[in-house]
């Protein structure tokens, strides 16, 4: 999945948010940060002005805006699929990236029967997904991003860099 005509100027109004599996899930499945009190250096929830999550669940419930930020810790695992839940716009794309030291952050859905993808984007546009790896997302593939269209109907619009495919029966999703 490639995307044209992006741009990665930063909104001046663009949030970051971090997902590390190490911490407490104080707001299980909630689209409300578990801390807002992150420190991505030090990966402490205190001491910090940053937002962390600790589940994919947490960061599928939030709606993003144009623009924002999550970062995955690095050499965390999650079982669970991402379900990317916003567009970004033209200039102003969502970024899923990876944080820290180690390899890179991982979703292994192997042992997850609902989930036949790693990564859903289903009808999502303007989304860059970087550095993380995908493990065991069955016969399906790795992504799912049925219905991402460009403007004017010139393609897809998700940019995706540095994902590695990890014992995946398929390594790419369908696309409408």
């Amino acid at each position: 999945i490639l995307a044209s005509g992006f741009l990665f100027a930063k909104s001046a109004s663009a949030a970051t948010y971090y997902v590390d599996a190490d911490i407490t899930d104080t707001n299980a499945s909630s689209a409300t940060p578990d801390f807002t009190t992150y420190n991505p250096t030090t990966f402490e929830t205190t001491g910090g002005s940053d937002s962390v999550y600790k589940t994919i669940a947490d960061v599928n419930a939030k709606t993003f805006a144009a623009g924002d930020f999550v970062y995955y810790k690095k050499g965390e695992i999650w079982t669970e699929q991402l379900t990317v839940p916003s567009s970004g716009s033209s200039g102003n794309v969502i970024t899923f990236d990876a944080y820290g030291l180690g390899n890179k952050p991982q979703i292994d859905v192997s042992a997850d029967a609902t989930s036949a993808y790693g990564i859903s984007l289903n009808n999502i546009n303007y989304v860059s997904i970087n550095n993380i790896a995908i493990k065991g997302s069955g016969g399906a593939g790795a992504f799912s991003a049925r219905g991402a269209t460009g403007t004017g109907g010139s393609g897809f619009t998700v940019l995706v860099t540095g994902v590695d495919v990890l014992s995946n029966y398929g390594a790419s999703g369908g696309g409408d």
